[in-house]
Formats: C-alpha cells, sequence, structure tokens
C-alpha cells in the first residue's frame, strides 16, 4: 500500500471507531437502563428466567456453521481486491446458506427446547416463551448477516447504529409493558424483545443497501456459485468450532446456575456481568473494526500497520485495566446507586474475580481478533476446545465441591480461557517475527 493509501484506510478505520464508540456509547447506557426496567417489570425470580432462555437462543448462533465469520475474511479479500463481482457473489450465496439454515434450525431449536423441558432442566411454562424466542431468532439470523458485511466494508459503525437501536426499541417495549401496567409476562416480553430485534436489524439492512449501491456497478451480476460456498465454509468451519466452544464456556454459566442453586442467583450473576460486560463492550469499541482492518492490509501485505496498531491499543488497555480495578473497589456502592432496593451485595472475591477475568479478557482480545483477521486460528480453536471440554465439570467442582459459590463459576471461565487470553499473543508476536515484518 502507498503511503497516501495507508493514511486514507486509517483515517476511515479511524472515524469508524469515532463513530462506534459514540453509538456503542450510547448503547451502554441504554443497555444498564433496560437492565433496571427488566427487572422492573419481570422482576427478579421472571428475570432470571428470561436470562436462562435468552442464553438458550444464543446457542443457536453456532447454526450458521461459521458462515458469517467466514463470509467476514473472504468478502474483505475481495474487497482489497476490487473484485465486485466477487463480492456480490460472495454475499448472495451466504444469503442463500443462511436462509436453508434458519428453516431447519428452527426445528432443532424446538427439539433442543421440548428436550430441556421433558428433562425438568426447564419449567414446562418456558415453553412458549421459548419458541417465540427461537422465531424470532431464525428471522434475524438471516438479517443478521448484513452486519457481517457492514464489518467487511469498514462501515462497522452500521452494526454499532443497528445494534443501539435495538436496545431502545426494546426499552420503548417494555415502558410501554409498565404504561399499560400489564402484569409480567415472558410470552409479552418474548414477542416485544423479537419484534425489537427485527427492527434493529432492518435498519442496518437499509442503510448498508444504500451505501453498496451507492459504490458497486448496476452491470455487477452476482451469482451462487459452489466454489464461493466452499470458500466461505473452509475458514468458516474453523470459525464455527470456536462459536461453539465460546457458548459452552459462557452460555452454559446461567444453566449451570440455574440448575445448582436458583433463578435469583442467575439474576445476581447477570447483574454482575453486565457491569465487566460493560466495560468489555467499552474496550471493545476499539476492536471493532480490528478484524476487517487487518484483513484488509494483510491482504496488502502491510504488516507495519498491524504493529502500530498493536502498540496504540496496548496503551489503551493500560488505562483500561485501571478503569476495571477503581470500579471493582467500588462496586457495591455503584450497584446500590443504580438499582437501588432491588440490588444485590457483591462479595469481594466475586468482584475480584470478575475485574481478573475482564482485565485478562481484553488483553487476549487485542490478539484474538489480530488472529481472527489474519486467518490464523488453529491454536485458538485448540485452546478453545480443551477449555469448553472441562469447563462444565471445572464449574460445578469449584461451585460446590470447592465450596466458592458463584465465584467458582467464573474462576472456571478464566481457567478454560488462558490459552487464549496468553498462548495467542505469544502466538502473534512469534509469528510477526519470523516473517521480519516488525
Amino acid at each position: 500500500m502507498k503511503d497516501k493509501d495507508i493514511s486514507e484506510f486509517s483515517q476511515s478505520v479511524h472515524k469508524n471507531t469515532i463513530w462506534n464508540i459514540l453509538l456503542r456509547g450510547i448503547g451502554i447506557l441504554l443497555g444498564l437502563v433496560m437492565l433496571r426496567i427488566n427487572i422492573l417489570y419481570l422482576g427478579a425470580s421472571f428475570y432470571g428466567l428470561w436470562v436462562t432462555i435468552a442464553s438458550i437462543s444464543q446457542w443457536a448462533n453456532i447454526g450458521d456453521l461459521g458462515i458469517g465469520n467466514g463470509l467476514r475474511n473472504e468478502l474483505t479479500k475481495a474487497i482489497a481486491n476490487g473484485d465486485f463481482t466477487r463480492q456480490k457473489s460472495l454475499i448472495k450465496t451466504a444469503i442463500i446458506m443462511l436462509s436453508r439454515i434458519s428453516i431447519f434450525l428452527f426445528f432443532i431449536l424446538t427439539l433442543v427446547s421440548e428436550a430441556l423441558i421433558m428433562l425438568n432442566i426447564l419449567d414446562w411454562t418456558l415453553r412458549m416463551p421459548l419458541y417465540i424466542t427461537n422465531g424470532f431468532f431464525c428471522l434475524s439470523f438471516i438479517l443478521g448477516i448484513a452486519r457481517t458485511i457492514a464489518y467487511s466494508y469498514q462501515k462497522s459503525w452500521f452494526a454499532s447504529l443497528a445494534q443501539t437501536s435495538t436496545t431502545a426499541f426494546q426499552i420503548l417495549g417494555v415502558l410501554l409493558l409498565l404504561l399499560l401496567s400489564i402484569q409480567p409476562n415472558l410470552v409479552i416480553f418474548a414477542i416485544f424483545s423479537g419484534v425489537a430485534s427485527i427492527l434493529g436489524n432492518l435498519v442496518i439492512v437499509f442503510s448498508l443497501y444504500r451505501y453498496i449501491k451507492s459504490i458497486m456497478p448496476i452491470s455487477t451480476v452476482a451469482t451462487y456459485d459452489k466454489n464461493y460456498r466452499h470458500a466461505i465454509l473452509n475458514v468458516g468451519m474453523y470459525f464455527f468450532v470456536l462459536q461453539v466452544c465460546c457458548l459452552i464456556l459462557y452460555a452454559t454459566d446461567n444453566i449451570i446456575i440455574n440448575k445448582l442453586f436458583d433463578s435469583a442467583s442467575v439474576a445476581k450473576y447477570s447483574v454482575i456481568t453486565t457491569v465487566y460486560n460493560t466495560g468489555d463492550s467499552l474496550f471493545s469499541l476499539l476492536l471493532i473494526s480490528l478484524w476487517s482492518a487487518v484483513t484488509y492490509v494483510a491482504e496488502k501485505q502491510n504488516y507495519l500497520w498491524i504493529r502500530n496498531e498493536i502498540n496504540t491499543l496496548l496503551r489503551m488497555w493500560g488505562i483500561f485495566s485501571i478503569g476495571v480495578i477503581i470500579v471493582s473497589v467500588f462496586f457495591n456502592i455503584i450497584i446500590q446507586f443504580w438499582l437501588g432496593d432491588s440490588g444485590f451485595y457483591y462479595e469481594p472475591r466475586l468482584v475480584l474475580v470478575f475485574a481478573l477475568f475482564t482485565i485478562c479478557n481484553s488483553f487476549g482480545a487485542i490478539y484474538v481478533n489480530i488472529a481472527n483477521g489474519l486467518g490464523v486460528i488453529k491454536l485458538q480453536m485448540v485452546c478453545s476446545v480443551f477449555g469448553s471440554i472441562i469447563n462444565i465439570p471445572l464449574s460445578i467442582f469449584l461451585a460446590t465441591t470447592c465450596n466458592m459459590g458463584l465465584s467458582g463459576i467464573k474462576l472456571a471461565t478464566i481457567i478454560c480461557c488462558l490459552g487464549s487470553m496468553f498462548l495467542v499473543p505469544l502466538q502473534i508476536h512469534r509469528l510477526l517475527l519470523n516473517k521480519n515484518k516488525i
């Protein structure tokens, strides 16, 4: 890449980052408001059940077989090479593949939901909210590919706009339920949440459609091609394995807690998770554009840009870590101010474990995004597979046998993520050094 091209590209990435910070910053604040009014409407017990329902739907994200992430890398390469026909054909191929999968996915989710109810893992009263949530998810499953496309075109702020819009629509829906004095009802809540998700996705679909139409020649013809399908899946299958592992590591926590303890404990765990995830979300604002940007510059053989980004992000990580420590020291005061009488008390050990995870995870996230952008994910996959295998038994062992309670659940997650947090960064530095790129 020429110096002028590098400068323009960097400006584009930084512009995206600024918009992401603005939009997702608003989204984070709205998310905190949403959690409070959700608890206000549903109550701690019902809210705990809703979190469990939502975590089950998260499993459906693996149903795309890594198509989204595979498309992200392949489409970014096509954009870097200015191949409009390949760009449009990759998009069309991915949409057709996801449409077919979504139909099959709904039946799988239905079977899983029924199995959880029959095994008494979930109560039968959750059947209808589960069906509704699964149905809306499958619709969003197709529309959600627009976020991946936006990342590839270095328009990640479109995704931020959609996410913030979804949260805003959800808040408006719950406020309407409160104004109408409708009694806590998970069925109605699931409908309102699903509609909000669809509306949020439509925001990015229309924004992206207008942008692509403005830059792509009208004569460009899109075709569904098996070669494009194989190109997407060759990379996507690695990401598929990573998605499965991540779900086992994170989405199983609420189910384990609900089984070992009660739904109120799920609500307590969800609140502290939301607070620290807010911190993660703040830091991730700096990383949103990184993955696709790395793919783009790597295709142009410009590894110097990656080195500079690593140095900048590590400085930002140091500042972020100090912020996490400050929040942790005053954590219970913050919870009392935020949730008032409906808040929980958090033991210092639980706060410490969450703070440690957030700091280490944000450090690893820098290098994981770079590894994903470079397509170097085998080590990450091996570490994730090992972590996902030991996660559930280790969580149960630490929570019950070691009598660590909720702290044990999160400590198990830290142990299972050590590979991605520390081995992947070493791999990236070694890779770049061996190629004499830095």
